[in-house]
């Protein structure tokens, strides 16, 4: 449990009541005002989101570093430098609202900064990347400006908590705010803004995590499968040895310890590619040296072609280019004779019995394994005629004619 979570609980009480009711009580850095309240000017959310640790109170990417003070609501400052100062608090029953500033932070790479105010802090937290909380669909807010990203939030937007509840944030200002507050979830769409002014809106966790990191100096996304699900211990069908080097934007190579880590550089754009040998690990749990960029692209096409029995993914994704408008509308190669049947080693087969049912199973697929069973009966766009397809190899030569 938080240790101040403990020293401040009829604080925070009283901060609840305020902030629960009243979310336009939050100014333009962030602080909580309540009304009516003289005794009490400004009272700092951050305060009850801290972790007393070794090094000094952590808020999830940094640590306020010892020694620091601390305002009680009368004005009454007091030296911490330890956690045994923080104890005696506790045992007071002080009711701090704020520190003093200015404030060293620490951050995990060593750096060391200076905060001069409670703006300056608030942002900063506002700017920690999450590192997981999108596993059932919500993607935690934080906020995307120049700073960390080649992406800026176009406001206003909204945001939900954990009850479901929406607010309302009309500038950054304000979003700084309510992620101080509390734990605050996107609403999509959500709608970004990159250097030039274009928009780009984003429907969901996977266009978001597009968006994001297309920042990157190189494209993760056209040959690579970056599962966000899995928390990004995989690259296409093979889970990353950790720790593994890659080369940053600035061109220094520095080694990545964990996956947060890495989902960390991808989410600010920082990559530019690995740095070889890069260590990955098959299906069958075997490792894989990849040693070049010609090695690494024959891996990763392994992950199209492994099936049981046969080429399943790329003939699924076959049968959807030759089945849809390549150019112009109409201009679709051949109609599929459905149903398209998969046939799995470990589960049921899964019948296909339309376009849409095909591209549905592609968006969401987990298991990348299985066989299409043909023969395969299409018919010609063009002249009408009907086609029976014994294997992949026939199909990908249609669609090669087609293209």
């Amino acid at each position: 449990m938080k240790l101040f979570n403990r020293i401040f609980i009829p604080l925070f009480a009283l901060v609840f009541m305020f902030t629960a009711c009243q979310k336009d009580n939050i100014d333009g850095g962030g602080v909580i005002t309540p009304p009516d309240t003289p005794e009490v000017v400004e009272t700092n959310p951050l305060v009850s989101r801290t972790l007393p640790v070794e090094e000094g109170l952590d808020l999830g990417c940094f640590v306020i570093t010892f020694p620091f003070s601390m305002v009680d609501s009368s004005g009454i400052e007091y030296p911490i430098n330890d956690i045994t100062d923080l104890e005696d608090l506790e045992t007071n029953g002080t009711f701090i609202v704020d520190f003093v500033y200015p404030l060293d932070v620490s951050f995990p790479d060593g750096e060391v900064s200076s905060v001069s105010n409670v703006e300056e802090l608030v942002e900063l937290f506002a700017e920690c990347l999450p590192d997981g909380g999108w596993e059932e669909g919500d993607f935690p807010a934080y906020l995307i400006n120049y700073d960390n990203s080649c992406y800026t939030l176009q406001y206003p937007l909204d945001l939900t908590d954990t009850d479901g509840e929406t607010v309302t944030v009309n500038n950054e200002a304000e979003f700084n705010g309510a992620i101080a507050e509390e734990l605050y979830f996107f609403v999509f769409p959500i709608t970004l803004i990159d250097e030039v002014g274009e928009e780009v809106v984003t429907e969901n966790n996977d266009e978001i995590f597009t968006a994001l990191f297309s920042c990157n100096e190189f494209d993760p996304g056209d040959s690579i499968i970056w599962d966000w699900e899995t928390g990004f211990d995989y690259i296409g069908c093979y889970m990353i040895e950790f720790p593994l080097d890659v080369i940053l934007e600035d061109g220094t190579t520095v080694t990545v310890n964990t996956h947060e880590e890495l989902c960390e550089l991808m989410l600010t754009g920082s990559l530019a590619g690995y740095a070889f040998p890069l260590t990955l690990i098959n299906v069958e749990g075997e490792e894989v040296i990849v040693n070049n960029e010609e090695e690494f692209e024959e891996a990763m096409e392994e992950c199209w072609t492994i099936s049981i029995g046969g080429d399943g993914l790329s003939a699924l994704f076959a049968l959807l280019i030759g089945s849809s408008d390549l150019d112009e509308p109409g201009d679709a190669c051949f109609t599929i004779s459905f149903p398209v049947t998969l046939d799995y080693e470990n589960q049921d087969d899964i019948v296909l019995n339309s376009i849409e049912e095909m591209i549905m199973l592609l968006e969401n697929i987990t298991d990348p394994f299985f066989e299409v069973v043909f023969p395969i009966t299409v018919t010609l766009n063009e002249d009408g005629s009907e086609v029976v397809l014994e294997n992949y190899e026939e199909l990908s030569e249609l669609v090669e004619e087609c293209s």
